[in-house]
């Protein structure tokens, strides 16, 4: 029976945007600056102290090289990479520096994938029968559930950071999510549960930061890019640089083979995540 951990880390971010339809109810999706995909993700790391020290001494270093000098994105008023590694914004040169770190710290990611042609399809059908709108939050929600609901029994206290969405914290919607995953895994493992944890019952505690805050939300928002890189442009080599990190990748959508998605784990089945081989990502 494997031992729980004191604690465990984990940090959670998204990648792409829910905008499916523009003012006047039309499906916009694949138009430009509109993403095709959108991705949530979590990321286990082993010493998140350790990560934020690497990420914050490689900042400074950076901002002292006169190589940088005069980049916008350097300037503090910019927002960017003056304060914190956000992979959509950073230079080329940066992206390998930050990705080089995060090779070298151990971590475990876990993904969720939605195609939003096929979310489009879903919440214009429903729409049209019941009048119920599907929102951000409930796509959101669930996609948390999915990648959490088999990890929060993990060890003796979870640790659970969200990137802040918007102005709201969420934070009691969040804790509900996450017990919702928790139940249902117990559902399912009641017995094994009980023989490994007998009386005792994990602890969860959720906190929502600003990804300049946290270094771990920085690493997930890396692991997201380079994957939405495969998704959106086909394009592979950034994923394949990171790929020891990736622990499971679900890709929802694709029921080609069951109706519950394709799964993705780090157990021998990478062949297949490759940009000529998974389902199409279609506007």
């Amino acid at each position: 029976m494997r031992k729980l951990r004191p604690a465990q880390h984990y940090f959670i971010d998204e990648s792409g945007d829910l905008v499916l339809f523009d003012a006047s109810g039309r499906c916009i999706v694949g138009q430009p600056g509109v993403s095709r995909t959108f991705t949530l993700g979590a990321a286990w790391i082993k010493n998140p102290e350790a990560l934020q020290s690497d990420l914050a001494f490689l900042r400074l270093k950076l901002l002292g090289d006169g190589y940088f000098s005069g980049v916008p994105s350097f300037q503090p008023e910019a927002r960017k990479t003056a304060l914190y590694f956000h992979a959509k914004d950073d230079l080329p040169e940066v992206r390998r520096e930050v990705f080089q770190v995060l090779r070298a710290h151990e971590m475990h990611v876990v993904v969720a994938i939605r195609r939003k042609n096929i979310l489009a399809d879903f919440a214009a059908r429903r729409f049209a029968e019941t009048g119920v709108k599907v929102t951000d939050h409930e796509i959101y929600d669930g996609l948390v559930e999915r990648v959490m609901r088999d990890r929060l029994h993990l060890a003796e206290h979870s640790h659970i950071w969200f990137a802040r969405r918007g102005k709201r914290e969420r934070k009691q919607a969040l804790e509900s999510v996450i017990a919702k995953a928790r139940a249902s895994f117990t559902a399912h493992h009641a017995e094994a549960l009980a023989a490994r944890m007998g009386d005792r019952q994990p602890q969860t505690t959720i906190y929502s930061a600003h990804p300049s805050e946290v270094a771990g939300l920085q690493a997930i928002d890396y692991c997201l890019w380079a994957l939405s890189r495969v998704l959106e442009r086909g394009e592979m080599r950034y994923f394949e640089y990171l790929k020891p990190k990736y622990r499971m990748i679900c890709d929802i959508d694709d029921v080609r083979r069951r109706a519950t998605g394709e799964y993705y784990n780090a157990k021998g089945q990478w062949k297949f995540i490759d940009a000529t081989k998974i389902l199409p990502v279609v506007s």
